[in-house]
């Protein structure tokens, strides 16, 4: 989320894990040296100043820069114990979603665990990222186990070209062995709101491609074209959600 901003992020679209949101809670950050920390404690659901269960998300991260140039973080988040009525959803954004419940009708509680791993390497004229983790899954549905592990990773590149003409590239995949809904760049009617078991996606990719020319600090164009594909639980194939962007920010 760091380079989340539009004239932050040198692609238009972001990895397929897409972690992102804003909840109510307190927060508290700072660092020690080469060392720093976040440490938050949230309601977890999305219905604004208001929690449907005494648990709590509580998020982590502990990150060290040994120089200007070489970056590693560790982090952490529980999304606790959601309502699956009245929470319906959790706060952080996942793979153009959220977290939701799978259960059955008698589901009363959900949530996910989620653990990062983060490195950055840059040097005068480009960068390159990787991040990758795993996401538990679970719910109290009294017919049937939903319990479920995800893992997902993302490598990302970008390299001056010429003057302030630069090249950049991301690859990010999501691997549900049991399938889990994610949205991705398809259509959320068809992979996130639909109950059916058969249309949770088991795996998913995307990789983007793009150039941007940064006229100053406060003016941007860049365009990109995104490959993405994937496959259901019910072996549909998803490979016709590519996407063709372009994008001008300005900043003041």
């Amino acid at each position: 989320y760091q380079t989340r901003d539009v004239t932050d992020n040198s692609l238009i679209s972001h990895s397929l894990t897409d972690f992102w949101g804003v909840d109510e809670g307190v927060e508290l950050y700072g660092s020690i040296g080469k060392f720093s920390y976040v440490l938050a404690v949230q309601n977890g659901g999305v219905p604004v100043t208001q929690d449907f269960t005494k648990d709590k998300a509580v998020v982590g991260r502990v990150s060290f820069d040994p120089n200007s140039w070489l970056h590693f973080s560790v982090s952490g988040m529980r999304t606790g114990d959601l309502d699956a009525q009245n929470d319906y959803l959790s706060e952080i954004w996942y793979g153009g979603g959220w977290f939701r419940s799978i259960g059955g009708p008698g589901t009363t509680r959900f949530h996910a665990n989620l653990i990062e791993g983060d490195v950055a390497v840059r040097w005068r004229s480009g960068y390159l990222k990787a991040f990758g983790g795993a996401v538990c899954y679970d719910d109290n549905d009294p017919v049937g186990a939903n319990g479920r592990s995800m893992f997902f990773y993302s490598v990302e590149g970008r390299q001056q070209i010429s003057g302030k003409l630069y090249a950049a590239a991301r690859f990010s995949q999501i691997l549900a062995d049991k399938g889990y809904p994610i949205t991705g760049a398809g259509s959320s009617d068809d992979y996130f709101f639909n109950y059916s078991p058969t249309a949770f996606t088991t795996e998913i990719w995307r990789f983007s491609l793009g150039l941007g020319y940064r006229f100053n600090n406060h003016f941007l164009l860049k365009t990109e074209y995104s490959f993405e594909g994937g496959k259901t639980v019910g072996g549909e194939s998803r490979d016709q959600e590519d996407v063709f962007a372009a994008e001008a920010a300005f900043s003041f």
